[in-house]
């Protein structure tokens, strides 16, 4: 299993039709990084990915609330989640197992809203 960080990771060498088919399909090259433009075909980016890596590909998550990157596999939730293993925002362990959790979220979206 590979696993990658939305926002920046690399890849070998794909050659022209390859690079033009990640293009097409939601990814942007930008110094030698590839990272996730469009997530509406994620699931075709994860099989193209997975195609050019020869392994399964999984992508780190980002906590809303203390912005640390962690594994869908660590979650509790793994099992019954409909969207594990794609590039979204999460809760990490960490956060989800304080009291005070609702109350940290709205902090944070509100925050988000402003910029």
């Amino acid at each position: 299993m590979r696993v990658l960080n939305k926002d920046e990771f690399k890849l070998p060498y794909l050659g022209k039709e390859k690079f033009g088919q990640l293009m097409k399909i939601g990814l942007e090259y930008e110094r030698g990084l590839f990272y996730i433009r469009n997530i509406s075909n994620i699931e075709s980016i994860k099989d193209a990915l997975s195609e050019i890596l020869n392994e399964k590909v999984v992508f780190t998550q980002r906590c809303l609330i203390c912005g640390k990157e962690f594994l869908c596999l660590d979650c509790k939730y793994y099992e019954t989640c409909s969207s594990r293993d794609l590039p979204f925002h999460c809760i990490c362990k960490k956060c989800s197992d304080k009291d005070d959790l609702y109350d940290r979220y709205v902090e944070k979206s509100k925050q988000r809203a402003k910029t």
